[in-house]
């Protein structure tokens, strides 16, 4: 029954710690204060800092700021695309 468990529940942390690196990167943050919790009470917190999430998540520390450059590099070339289809819809903000 645990390693059913593992099976189920791993990817699920695995997808919340990527997630949670990933606000706390854009955030500036240091880590983040994590809540253990079903829908009737809080079991208890811990906190991550950002390093420990990603040698927990990529197996090093210094790998989730190369993904979250990359990240932010693709988000730029889709909105470019998106502006030079729709210039219509492009508006500067000033």
């Amino acid at each position: 029954m645990r390693r059913l468990l593992q099976v189920i529940i791993g990817p699920i942390i695995l997808t919340t710690r990527k997630l949670s690196s990933l606000q706390a990167r854009i955030g500036n943050m240091d880590g983040v204060i994590v809540a253990y919790h079903n829908t009737i009470k809080i079991m208890g917190f811990q906190y991550f800092s950002v390093d420990a999430m990603e040698k927990r998540v990529y197996g090093e520390s210094g790998y989730g700021e190369r993904i979250f450059q990359q990240t932010l590099k693709l988000l730029e070339e889709t909105l470019d695309v998106a502006a030079s289809i729709f210039p219509e819809s492009v508006r500067v903000l000033r």
